[in-house]
C-alpha cells in the first residue's frame, strides 16, 4: 500500500505541467486506523486514486487509470526546429552558423539558401524593417559548425560549394561516413577543417583540400590512407610514396585511425604540430621530417609500430616536444640539444647511447635543455653517464620499470632535478630502497661517490675533510696530504687540487646570465662569500656585445683620474646587488668598479663594520645594511656623512643626490649622526633595533676632524631636515629624549610635510611630546611599548587621527601647569598642594581622543577648592593678585579657542563626504556639538577676561 499523500488540494497548474502530472493522478490518502486522527468528512472523497489498485481497512478503493509520466518527454520536432531557426537567424546577422547539438539527422536545406523564406516589406525603410538589407547569404558565411549530431544517414553533397567565404568548418562527432573532398577543395578561404570523431574510412583525399588550409583534424576515424595516389613503397624507408603540398598548414592531427604509412613528402614547410598517435605506422619518413625541419615544434607518435632504424630527429632544429612511447624501438632516436620534453616509455630500449647522436662524447660543454625525460617500461640495464651529465636542465626523470642496476654519481649533481622515479627496477641493489622515494636524499647519496663532472653548471661537491675516503665505482679516491695539494684523486696520495675546489667559471657565468634577465639583479645570497670571487669579477668585466648593452655614462676609477674602461661591460647592465647572509667584513671597492651603474645594494646579515670610499661615485638609491656591525662613529665618518660636508661647500656626490632608502637596522649605533638629516632625497630611514639613547643635540661628541661628528636631530638653516622623508623608523631603541624632532616635524610644511609613518614604539620615553599632534601629515604612528604613564594604553591602540587629536588636546593642560608653578609654593595645605602639582604635571587626564580638557574653571579656582577644606595661612586669592597668571590664562584660552574653531571646521568638512554612513554622520554631529558647546563657553570666558 503506498504512503498517504501530502497534498490537501488541487495542484498548481504550472507545477503540474512542469512535472507531467495532473490533478486526477494525485493519490487519495489511505484511511486511518482506529485511534488515529480522522480527516473531516468528505475530504478523502474529493481525491482520486492513482493508476494502481490500493486496498485499505474496511473495504477496497476505486480504481482509475490516468496517464502519468515523471520523465521529461524526448525532444520534439518543434523544439528541434526552434533551435535550427534560431541558429539560421543568427547566421543571417553574424555570418556564423552554429548547428551543434541540435539533434539533427539531416542537414536542413535552409542552411544552403539562407535568404529563402524571409519576408521583406519593401514599402518600409531599413530602420522600420530589420530584415531589409541586413540578411547575409550562404556565400557570406565564415563559420559553420554541425558537431554533435547524428548525420550517419545524411548526405553532405556538393552544395557546400556555396560557402565561398567559409574559413572554419567543424563536423566533430557527427557520425559522418562520406565527405565531399573535391567540393571542400573549392573553398579557397577555408583555413580550419575539423572532421574528428566520425566514421570516415578508406582514403581521405587530402590532396584535394585547399592550399590555404592551416589546421586539419582527422583524428578518431577509420582512415587507412591520406591520399588516393598510392605507390606502396614501404620497404625502402620512404613511406607510401604519396606527396601532399600544403604550404600554409600549421597543425595536422591524424591520430586514432588505421594508417599504416605516412606520405613520403609533406610539402608543409610551416608545420608546427604533427600527431599520428594510435595508428599502425612502422616508418617515419626522413623526407617528411626534412620538409618541416625548421618549423616543427611538437611530434606525437605514440602507440604505433615504429622500430629500427630509429629516426634522426636532429634535423628538426626547432623541435621541443617528442612523444614516441609504446613503439618498438630498440635504440633511442637521436634528438637535438634544444628538446624540452621527451617520452620513450613502453619501448624495448636497452641503452641510451645514441640519445644525442654521440654529440656529447668528448665535449664537456655539451648541455641538453631536456626538462622532462620519460624512459619507463623499457629494458635499460645501464644509465649512460655521458647522457646523464648533459641533463643539467632536467626537472623530472622517470626510469621506472627497467632493469637498471645502478645510477651514475653525476645524477646527484644535476642542479634543478626535483624528482627521479626508480621503482620497478629489481636489479637495483646498490641503492637502498628508502632512498628511492626521496630524491634529495638520493642525490646527496650519489654525490658522496665522487665529484661533479667537468664543464661546470653542477651542484657544489660536498666538503671533504682530510682523511675521509669516498668510493666511486669501487675505485678509491682518498684525500692525501702529499705535494701540498688540497685533495688528491686516484690511488696515490700525490698533490693537486681536487675538482670540487677548482674554480668553476661556468658557475659564475650562469649567475651573471641569470642577472641579465628581468630586473637585472645579481643574486649572491647565501654563498658564504667574504670577498669578490675572481671568476665573478672576470665575468662582470667582459665586454658586452649584446644589443641591449648599456650606453650609460663612462666613469673612471683609476687613481690618475683617467677612464678605466672605453667600452661597455657586462657589469654595467647590473642594477641590483644582493650580498645578504654572507661573511663580508667590508665591501671591496672592486664591486663598485665592476658594477658602476648600481642602484640598489643589499648587504644585510653580514659582519660589515666599515663603508667603502668608492660608494660615493655610485648612483645608489637604496642601501640596506641591516644586521651588521656598524657603529655611530663609523656612519658619522663614512662617505654618507662626509659627502654632506662636500655638499655644503661646492660639490655634491652622486650618492648624496640619489639616495632615497637607507636601512641601518640591527647594528650598533648608540647616538644619531646629525649629518643624515641633510640628505635631500631620502624617503625611508630605518634605524630600528639599535642602541640609540637620545635624539637631543650633544656638542660634546664634536671632534677635531674635518666636519666634526655631531649627535642628535638638528635642523640647519642651509638644509631642511629630510624634506622628502616619508618613513622614519626608530623603534626598538633606548631613546628617552626626542630632542628637537617633534618641533622639526611639526614646523615642516606647517605640520603638513611629507612624513607619513613615524615608529617610536619600544623605547624609553617617559612622556609623549604633545607637539607630535601637530604633525598632521602622519597616517601611521606607533608609540606603544614605552614606560610613560601619562597616557592609557587603550588610547595608543587607536588610529593615527585619534592619537594625534589626543596629543593636541594635552597641550592646554601642560600650559596650565606653568601658570600655577608659583601657586603651588604659596599653598600650605597638603591637599591643595597636591592638587596644584597634579595640574602642573599634566592637567586633567583624558580617557580618549574625544575627551577635551575643560577650562571652565581657572587654576586658581581649583586650588581654592582644594584649600577650602583646611584653613590656609593666606586668605587672598592667588589668581586675582597675580597679573602674570591672568596673562598666561588669557593666552591659553585664546589658543584653545583657535584650536576648537579649527576642530569644528574640520568636522564640517568631513560631514560633506558623500560616502559616510548615516550612523557615522550621527556620531560626527554629536562630537561636533560637544566641541561647539565648549567653544562657545571658552569664547565667553575669553571675553570676560578681556573685559
Amino acid at each position: 500500500m503506498p504512503p498517504p499523500s501530502r497534498f490537501r488540494g488541487k495542484l498548481n497548474p504550472a507545477f503540474s505541467a512542469a512535472h507531467g502530472i495532473s490533478n486526477e493522478s494525485v493519490p487519495t490518502p489511505a484511511p486511518t486506523a482506529a485511534g488515529q486522527r480522522r480527516r473531516p468528512q468528505g475530504q478523502g472523497q474529493s481525491r482520486t486514486s492513482s493508476s494502481s489498485s490500493n486496498t485499505g481497512i474496511g473495504g477496497s478503493r476505486t480504481k482509475r487509470t490516468t496517464p502519468s509520466s515523471s520523465a521529461p518527454p524526448p525532444p520534439t520536432t518543434k523544439s528541434r526546429e526552434q533551435k535550427v531557426q534560431a541558429a539560421l537567424r543568427t547566421a543571417r546577422l553574424t555570418g556564423r552558423l552554429l548547428l551543434c547539438d541540435c539533434n539533427l539527422t539531416s542537414l536542413p536545406d535552409q542552411m544552403f539558401d539562407l535568404r529563402s523564406g524571409i519576408e521583406i516589406d519593401l514599402s518600409l525603410d531599413s530602420s522600420s524593417n530589420p530584415s531589409r538589407g541586413s540578411s547575409l547569404g550562404e556565400e557570406e558565411l565564415t563559420s559553420v559548425d554541425v558537431s554533435d549530431n547524428d548525420l550517419s544517414e545524411a548526405l553532405m553533397d556538393e552544395r557546400v560549394e556555396r560557402f565561398r567565404s567559409l574559413s572554419v568548418f567543424r563536423a566533430r562527432r557527427s557520425k559522418l561516413t562520406k565527405v565531399p573532398w573535391r567540393s571542400l577543395g573549392l573553398l579557397d578561404c577555408l583555413t580550419v577543417l575539423d572532421l574528428s570523431g566520425n566514421c570516415l574510412s578508406g582514403s581521405a583525399m587530402v590532396e584535394c583540400l585547399p592550399t590555404f588550409l592551416r589546421e586539419l583534424n582527422l583524428s578518431g576515424n577509420e582512415l587507412t590512407s591520406l591520399t588516393t595516389s598510392l605507390e606502396s613503397d614501404v620497404d625502402d624507408g620512404k613511406g607510401d610514396g604519396g606527396t601532399l603540398t600544403m604550404p600554409h598548414l600549421l597543425s595536422l592531427d591524424i591520430s586514432n585511425n588505421q594508417l599504416e604509412c605516412l606520405p613520403s613528402a609533406l610539402g608543409a614547410p610551416n608545420l608546427q604540430t604533427l600527431n599520428f598517435s594510435n595508428n599502425q605506422i612502422a616508418i617515419l619518413p626522413a623526407n617528411l621530417l626534412a620538409t618541416c625541419s625548421r618549423s616543427l615544434l611538437t611530434l606525437e607518435g605514440k602507440n604505433n609500430r615504429l622500430g629500427s632504424p630509429p629516426p634522426d630527429l636532429r634535423v628538426c632544429t626547432s623541435l621541443r616536444i617528442v612523444d614516441l612511447g609504446r613503439n618498438a624501438f630498440t635504440d633511442a632516436p637521436a634528438v637535438n640539444s634544444s628538446l624540452v620534453c621527451l617520452s620513450l616509455e613502453g619501448n624495448r630500449l636497452s641503452n641510451l647511447d645514441n640519445l644525442f647522436g654521440g654529440d656529447q662524447v668528448d665535449d664537456e660543454s655539451f648541455r641538453s635543455s631536456l626538462t622532462e625525460l620519460r624512459i619507463s617500461t623499457n629494458k635499460l640495464t645501464t644509465f649512460d653517464e655521458d647522457v646523464a651529465r648533459c641533463l643539467t636542465s632536467a626537472i623530472m626523470i622517470d626510469a621506472s620499470m627497467n632493469d637498471l642496476s645502478d645510477l651514475p654519481h653525476c645524477v646527484g649533481y644535476l642542479p634543478v632535478l626535483r624528482r627521479i622515479m626508480m621503482d620497478g627496477n629489481p636489479c637495483l641493489r646498490r641503492i637502498r630502497p628508502q632512498l628511492l622515494n626521496d630524491t634529495g636524499a638520493l642525490k646527496a647519496f650519489l654525490r658522496k661517490r665522487g665529484g661533479p663532472p667537468d664543464g661546470g653548471g653542477y651542484l657544489d661537491a660536498p666538503r671533504v675533510e682530510e682523511g675521509d675516503v669516498c668510493l666511486v665505482g669501487g675505485t678509491g679516491r682518498g684525500v692525501g696530504s702529499g705535494g701540498g695539494g688540497v685533495a688528491s684523486t686516484g690511488t696515490g696520495g700525490g698533490g693537486g687540487a681536487a675538482k670540487a675546489s677548482q674554480p668553476r667559471t661556468n658557475k659564475w657565468r650562469n649567475i651573471v646570465n641569470d642577472a641579465l634577465v628581468g630586473t637585472f639583479k645579481l643574486d649572491l645570497r647565501n654563498q658564504r662569500l667574504n670577498s669578490l670571487p675572481e671568476g665573478l669579477c672576470n665575468e662582470l668585466s667582459k665586454a658586452d656585445t649584446s644589443a641591449a648593452g648599456s650606453s650609460g655614462r663612462q666613469r673612471g676609477y683609476d687613481d690618475d683620474g683617467g677612464d678605466a674602461s672605453a667600452i661597455d661591460t657586462v657589469g654595467k647592465r647590473i642594477r641590483r646587488l644582493d650580498l645578504s647572509n654572507n661573511a663580508f667584513t667590508c665591501i671591496d671597492g672592486r664591486w663598485f668598479k665592476a658594477l658602476p651603474d648600481l642602484v640598489s645594494l643589499n648587504a644585510g646579515k653580514n659582519r660589515i663594520d666599515t663603508l667603502p670610499e668608492s660608494m660615493a661615485c655610485i648612483p645608489l638609491a637604496e642601501i640596506i645594511m641591516n644586521r651588521n656591525l656598524l657603529t655611530s662613529e663609523t656612519i658619522s665618518g663614512s662617505v654618507l656623512c662626509r659627502s654632506m660636508v662636500m655638499a655644503k661647500t661646492t660639490t655634491t656626490t652622486l650618492l648624496f643626490r640619489s639616495l632615497t632608502t637607507l636601512d641601518l637596522s640591527g647594528n650598533r649605533l648608540e647616538w644619531f649622526p646629525s649629518e643624515i638629516c641633510n640628505l635631500p632625497n631620502l624617503v625611508s630611514l630605518v634605524l630600528s633595533g639599535n642602541g640609540i639613547k637620545t635624539l637631543a643635540a650633544d656638542e660634546s661628541l664634536s671632534t677635531s676632524s674635518e666636519g666634526g661628528q655631531r649627535c642628535g636631530w638638528i635642523a640647519q638653516q642651509e638644509f631642511c631636515s629630510l624634506p622628502s622623508l616619508e618613513l622614519l623608523d626608530l623603534s626598538s631603541n633606548k631613546i628617552a629624549d626626542l630632542g628637537t624632532l617633534p618641533d622639526c616635524l611639526a614646523e615642516a610644511g606647517g605640520g603638513k610635510g611629507s612624513l607619513r609613518a613615524l615608529l617610536l614604539n619600544y623605547n624609553e620615553l617617559r612622556t609623549l611630546p604633545p607637539r607630535l599632534g601637530d604633525v598632521r601629515s602622519l597616517t601611521t604612528i606607533d608609540l606603544r611599548g614605552n614606560p610613560q604613564r601619562g597616557t592609557r594604553p587603550a588610547v595608543l591602540e587607536k588610529g593615527c587621527e585619534d592619537i594625534l587629536a589626543y596629543l593636541r588636546g594635552r597641550k592646554a593642560p601642560l600650559a596650565a601647569g606653568t601658570a600655577v608653578a608659583a601657586a603651588t609654593n604659596s599653598v600650605t595645605t597638603t591637599g591643595a598642594r597636591s592638587m596644584a602639582s597634579s595640574v602642573a604635571e599634566g592637567g586633567v587626564r583624558m580617557g580618549d581622543s574625544n575627551e577635551v580638557v575643560a577650562l571652565g574653571r581657572t587654576v586658581g579656582d581649583d586650588v581654592a577648592v582644594g584649600a577650602a577644606a583646611t584653613p590656609i595661612s593666606s586668605s587672598s586669592n592667588i589668581s586675582d593678585n597675580n597679573d602674570d597668571s591672568n596673562e598666561n590664562e588669557e593666552k591659553m584660552l585664546a589658543d584653545r579657542v583657535a584650536e576648537l574653531t579649527q576642530t569644528v571646521d574640520d568636522f564640517r568638512m568631513k560631514l560633506h563626504n558623500v560616502h559616510l554612513s548615516e550612523a557615522m554622520k550621527y556620531k560626527m554631529k554629536k562630537d561636533m556639538a560637544k566641541f561647539r558647546s565648549e567653544l562657545i563657553r571658552e569664547e565667553r570666558r575669553l571675553r570676560s577676561l578681556r573685559g
